[in-house]
């Protein structure tokens, strides 16, 4: 061929023939899936206002405190999740002066309440870290 742009329309073909599979050839891990996914353990309530306590103790490079989540019930839930980085430890979660259960995986924390929270309503609960 003597077209001089041959070798470039060949290369730009290519690169786009490649493209959708280097695209969407990018793996996700699960604690990406957890952080970035709207799920409806994320979804089924929103928080309206957090109450921060927070106690920092520079010598020892840590921070400890508790979190008021003050939230509204989207849709009726038992479970939820929110996010909190793996180095703050858990000491508690309570909800109306019990504790609640809950598991973490990776930066999720899963919430267990012990009754069905019904759409609509405004409650709280409290986490409590070191």
């Amino acid at each position: 061929m003597n077209n001089p742009y041959y070798p470039l329309a060949c290369i730009l073909s290519v690169l786009l023939l490649l493209s959708p599979g280097l695209l969407f050839s990018q793996k996700f891990s699960r604690a990406d899936s957890l952080r970035g996914t709207l799920s409806p353990l994320r979804s089924c309530y929103d928080v309206t206002f957090y109450d921060l306590e927070v106690k920092v103790n520079p010598d020892l490079r840590r921070i400890a405190g508790s979190n008021v989540f003050h939230f509204r019930a989207t849709q009726p839930f038992s479970r939820i999740q929110i996010d909190l980085f793996s180095n703050m430890e858990i000491e508690r979660i309570e909800y109306h002066n019990k504790r609640l259960t809950f598991e973490r995986e990776h930066h999720a924390v899963f919430i267990d309440f012990p009754n069905t929270i019904p759409h609509g309503i405004q409650d709280s609960f409290k986490v409590v870290y070191f």
